[in-house]
């Protein structure tokens, strides 16, 4: 997958399935650059009723997408609340980013609880 600068993360099946991939290479961007990006998600947009995470960041006064999470949606699934598996793949997920050395100063989030915990990623614990 080279010819088209993307970096895939090994699917991961706990606590539910979820695969991860970067395309900041696509895109010209340095992680270790960025240092404000803000995160959202779609619910129930498409045809597998998955969750799309994407992370996008600050690039020459341009939001640019860095990487995006595909989740599995469990039925009946309250998006916003503090669901623990929605977590530990969203936690997956900014685990993931840091480890390819994105560390922003400034991390947006909006209104779900989910994401707000696992923003709280420790640097030192990758």
């Amino acid at each position: 997958m080279t010819d088209l600068q993307v970096d895939l993360v090994p699917l991961h099946h706990m606590p539910c399935m979820h695969v991860v991939w970067f395309v900041h290479r696509r895109f010209g961007v340095n992680l270790e650059d960025v240092s404000k990006v803000f995160v959202d998600s779609t619910f129930g947009t498409n045809s597998i009723g998955a969750h799309l995470y994407c992370i996008l960041g600050q690039e020459g006064g341009w939001s640019v997408p860095l990487a995006y999470m595909l989740l599995e949606a469990k039925p009946k699934e309250k998006t916003n609340d503090s669901n623990p598996d929605v977590t530990a793949a969203t936690t997956n997920f900014f685990a993931a980013a840091q480890f390819r050395r994105l560390n922003p100063l400034l991390v947006h989030v909006d209104k779900c609880f989910s994401e707000i915990r696992a923003v709280k990623v420790d640097p030192l614990s990758i």
